[in-house]
């Protein structure tokens, strides 16, 4: 087991789905913000949450996270 592993491991079970369950709010609270706001977007915008929409729908949910990691550094 790696260290990430026995880390994640001694994480009490009720702690992370706490934390999953807050991450899905938040990931859905985000969703419908940008589909408020879709018709102001630029077209970089939109060509940017298309493509994170097609990553999803081919179950790419690993370049989703990357992307959205990278959006939030910047």
């Amino acid at each position: 087991m790696t260290h990430d592993q026995t880390i994640y491991e001694s994480i009490p079970d009720e702690v992370k789905r706490q934390f999953k369950l807050d991450v899905v709010l938040s990931v859905n609270r985000l969703i419908e913000e940008i589909e408020f706001k879709y018709p102001l977007l630029s077209s970089r915008e939109k060509a940017f949450f298309i493509t994170m929409g097609n990553a999803s729908k081919d179950g790419d949910y690993g370049a989703v996270y990357e992307a959205f990691g990278k959006v939030l550094l910047e």
